[in-house]
């Protein structure tokens, strides 16, 4: 093959040996191997040769993305590496020499990070639209809103169609897939599979001989720790228990509900929703909602989900409906404005209340129950505390780093007694504090698994932010949550813990996990 590839290669100037006539009268042998090698008549003929003298038989494939290759036109060169500047620009070899060459000249990855072109581009972005960036431009947004929606009729690329097509595809794409590796790990001989579908997997268990359905989620967690997986031998005991018990209480009052809706948030279930006020309740098991199975933003992004709905939902832990169910029931009644007993704070009396007092109220009434309070008020109806609002000083957590500053203070909890409505309570609390108290300024957050944040508005609150999601640890077997103030880095130090650990890998070694929140909205009010 040597000598075939010298014979085409040299003394051809003029290119006369690669003529497929001359070739054929004179080396005629040559030609219809020539002809033989190639599988694709249609190849032009000096790509035959090429083809013949490097002993293949068929055009190379791009290595990105399995096309066929372009032939250069000289025998020397033969094909591209890439058939197009698109897949040679996405390869990994491409990528890696921009990065060695940006490496070598500028100590950076990307011609992005060099900081000359940041101060061109910068310099650009402001001669042309008077701000360092083009998506700070009032002017661009609105074209790129205008162009999106004279397009697509929306304002937003990810409601466009085609977008939340292919989002779906590929949700449904990674379903399949987790789904099949999971049924590869099923015991055929204790289960037989019928279906999947948006209820879930379709199984019959043997030892049981019932035909029963678990959510992709339980049976990941039930694989992975070797459980039965069988809903009817192994029903999920504190998920059906915690429903049941709420559930009981809403048709003991004659609230119509729905249970399991998985259609409102394209397959993701809602556990409990009142269609009539758009309000969704979430039960919230403590093991199975915990950062060994949810991550971090797990409960904020359904949340988030349903507000887009227009829905507001509710997320109430495991613990809360064992030991609050009462207090639960009464914020379900009150978002759904069928609380009956109704008082008007005109008919109230005011008053400062004590530590005994307050902590009572609190903790039969609140569902976060009691906090210290520097100023405690409260309403009587009839001799009755029916209203309760705290204040003190802003917290070392809540951006006072250590020291007290006069007349800032934090609203640090509102309610009224279970089942009552006090018209106009809150209002009349805070205008007594701040004519008695003339505070500077007063922060507030509302806990965003239960609270949309209306109130603080009605009574003038500014909206400043929205807080990450908090976190509560609890331990294997146990159905409480702890407040992860008592666990913090420093008091574990002080128990004799390892301080060059963290505060997390601390708490995991004593195996205890994190279960998250949704956040808090954070209201200000200034003087």
């Amino acid at each position: 093959m040597n000598n075939v590839k010298d014979f085409f290669l040299n003394n051809n100037k003029s290119g006369y040996k690669t003529n497929e006539k001359w070739l054929c009268n004179n080396f005629n042998e040559l030609y219809t191997a020539i002809i033989i090698n190639s599988k694709d008549d249609y190849i032009p003929f000096k790509e035959k040769i090429w083809l013949f003298i490097n002993n293949l038989q068929e055009i190379p494939k791009c290595p990105n993305c399995g096309n066929n290759l372009k032939y250069v036109e000289t025998l020397k060169k033969g094909h591209n590496k890439y058939c197009s500047i698109k897949c040679l620009n996405s390869s990994q070899e491409h990528k890696q020499k921009i990065i060695n060459t940006n490496n070598k000249n500028h100590g950076v990855n990307s011609h992005n990070q060099i900081n000359l072109i940041k101060k061109k581009k910068k310099k650009t972005w402001i001669k042309n639209y008077g701000v360092d960036n083009p998506m700070k431009s009032k002017l661009i947004i609105e074209r790129y809103n205008q162009n999106l929606f004279n397009k697509y009729g929306v304002n937003n690329p990810i409601k466009i169609q085609s977008v939340i097509d292919n989002k779906n595809k590929l949700i449904s794409i990674g379903n399949e897939f987790n789904i099949k590796r999971m049924l590869n790990r099923i015991n055929n001989n204790l289960y037989t599979y019928i279906k999947h579908d948006i209820d879930g997997v379709h199984l019959i268990c043997h030892e049981c001989n019932n035909e029963f359905i678990i959510n992709s989620n339980l049976l990941t967690s039930r694989l992975a720790n070797n459980t039965k997986i069988c809903t009817i031998c192994n029903k999920n005991k504190s998920y059906s228990n915690i429903l049941e018990l709420i559930t009981n209480k809403l048709i003991e009052n004659n609230i119509n509900f729905e249970l399991n809706n998985r259609k409102i948030l394209n397959g993701k279930e809602i556990d409990i929703y009142f269609h009539e006020y758009k309000l969704g309740v979430e039960i919230n098991g403590l093991y199975w909602h915990s950062e060994k199975y949810k991550d971090n933003n797990y409960h904020l992004n359904k949340t988030e989900l349903c507000e887009h709905q227009g829905i507001q939902l509710l997320h109430i832990f495991e613990d809360e409906i064992n030991d609050k169910l009462d207090i639960v029931m009464s914020i379900i009644k009150s978002k759904l404005g069928i609380i009956e007993n109704k008082i008007y704070a005109r008919k109230t009396i005011l008053k400062e209340i004590d530590q005994i007092t307050c902590l009572n109220f609190l903790n039969n009434n609140h569902i976060q129950g009691n906090i210290n309070s520097k100023i405690k008020l409260g309403l009587y109806y009839d001799s009755e505390l029916v209203s309760v609002m705290t204040f003190g000083t802003k917290r070392i957590a809540l951006g006072n780093k250590g020291k007290a500053v006069d007349n800032e203070y934090e609203m640090l909890r509102f309610c009224n007694k279970l089942d009552t409505t006090v018209v106009g309570g809150a209002s009349k609390l805070l205008k007594y504090f701040i004519k008695i108290y003339h505070p500077k300024s007063i922060l507030t957050f509302a806990n965003k698994r239960y609270s949309n944040g209306n109130l603080y508005k009605q009574l003038g609150f500014e909206f400043k932010e929205n807080t990450k999601p908090n976190y509560f640890y609890i331990k294997a077997g146990k159905i409480h949550r702890e407040h992860r103030f008592k666990y913090r880095k420093d008091v574990l130090v002080k128990q004799g813990f390892d301080p060059d650990k963290t505060e997390k890998q601390i708490m995991f070694e004593r195996e205890y996990l994190r279960i998250y929140d949704c956040g808090n909205i954070k209201y200000e009010l200034l003087f």
